[in-house]
């Protein structure tokens, strides 16, 4: 069913069914599951940015021009041109997804193993060779916090280990995690697990001869 733009349609379920809906958007395109099981309605909704969008245009408007005069040959091939071109953006999609995620874990992996140094945003994304912005994208989207608030929780956890198992001096700590001012780690320790850096030692120590 082929619904021109600016109308719409609205489905009436006499049985269980699927359908897949395409939207064809300037920008994107938006895919719609809806699966009907004679009781309730489950719809699954992606969108993805259209790649090349000229391809798409033409093809809607050869749609357009079949559906003014129908030619059954014809819109079967428009329509698997259509589809084709669908398939191709969500491929690319999924490529990039996994680019992304790839250079996340990079970047994690980079960060875990040189916590000493005087990481930032820009320095890591010159690294990398992306933009800053982009590299606070990938974090928001793959990971669960932002890039700096994953670099200082990473930092912290690599804290936490160096007091519990090492006679280290808080300040040495800190400089081994990247923190300049041991005050600043200090401040920001205690945010994190409301225990300055000594409490914490005393604690994990007196837990394990408890």
């Amino acid at each position: 069913l082929y619904v021109q733009a600016g109308k719409w349609t609205l489905p009436q379920w006499t049985g269980p069914a699927t359908t897949l809906s395409i939207l064809f958007g300037r920008q994107k395109l938006g895919f719609s599951i809806q699966r009907w099981d004679g009781k309730s309605l489950h719809t699954e909704k992606q969108s993805v940015s259209r790649l090349g969008p000229r391809v798409g245009s033409y093809l809607l408007l050869s749609l357009n021009e079949v559906s003014l005069q129908p030619d059954p040959l014809t819109a079967r091939l428009v329509i698997a041109a259509l589809l084709s071109h669908c398939r191709e953006q969500l491929v690319g999609l999924e490529m990039r997804v996994s680019r992304s995620r790839d250079l996340f874990l990079a970047v994690q992996d980079y960060l875990e193993e040189n916590l000493s140094l005087p990481l930032t945003r820009e320095s890591v994304a010159k690294r990398f060779h992306i933009t800053p912005n982009y590299l606070s994208h990938i974090f928001q989207k793959s990971g669960s916090v932002g890039f700096n608030e994953y670099l200082t929780r990473v930092r912290l956890e690599k804290a936490k280990q160096l007091l519990r198992g090492y006679d280290l001096k808080v300040k040495e700590i800190a400089h081994n995690c990247g923190f300049v001012d041991s005050n600043y780690f200090c401040r920001v320790f205690k945010r994190y697990t409301e225990r300055s850096p000594s409490e914490y030692r005393r604690h994990c120590r007196s837990a394990q001869q408890a």
